[in-house]
């Protein structure tokens, strides 16, 4: 099927597309509410900036993915993008950061925090979570002290805090 047989039958609903080059690898992945008015967009004659007009050029093929809502589809093209990778992606591009749940595994007692920042610093980040919400939901789940759980206690007569190596002293949960 040629490319612009492909473009008559892409679907009007939500979801992610892929553009392609000749030897098939992805270039550039995208959302939109209406995919058939956004990637059709991209061939209608108009003056793009250059980056784009390269884009157009090298476009051979494109691929849909349908989802349920512009949620999903945000979230699919992340996805995507971190995995792909492709050449004209250079971030997500919506003027907002989304948050992402960062577990610190590098640190010896594991924390949950919610950041709009992903960093190279050897921790695990999940996401983005849309509405914001959704990330506090683990995050407080990852906070509650496992059952049995005891504190190590600092060497004081008051006995009232949480020597800095235990695990629960940094959660909220460190009251004795």
């Amino acid at each position: 099927m040629t490319l612009a047989e492909k473009l008559k039958e892409i679907p009007v609903s939500a979801g992610v597309y892929l553009y392609k080059d000749s030897a098939g690898k992805i270039i550039y992945i995208g959302k939109a509410k209406r995919l058939r008015s956004r990637v059709r967009s991209y061939f209608q004659a108009r003056p793009f900036d250059r980056k784009t007009d390269a884009l157009v050029r090298q476009i051979a093929d494109v691929e849909v993915i349908v989802t349920d809502n512009e949620v999903e589809a945000l979230i699919l093209e992340a996805t995507l993008t971190k995995k792909h990778k492709p050449r004209y992606n250079v971030n997500l591009k919506d003027d907002k950061s989304y948050p992402h749940l960062k577990l610190t595994v590098n640190e010896p007692f594991p924390k949950a925090v919610i950041t709009r920042r992903i960093q190279k610093d050897g921790a695990l980040y999940f996401g983005p979570f849309l509405p914001a919400s959704m990330a506090r939901l683990p995050a407080r789940r990852w906070k509650s002290p496992p059952a049995g759980l005891t504190h190590s206690v600092l060497e004081s007569d008051t006995r009232t805090e949480c020597a800095p190596s235990c695990p629960l002293a940094g959660v909220g949960a460190a009251t004795l």
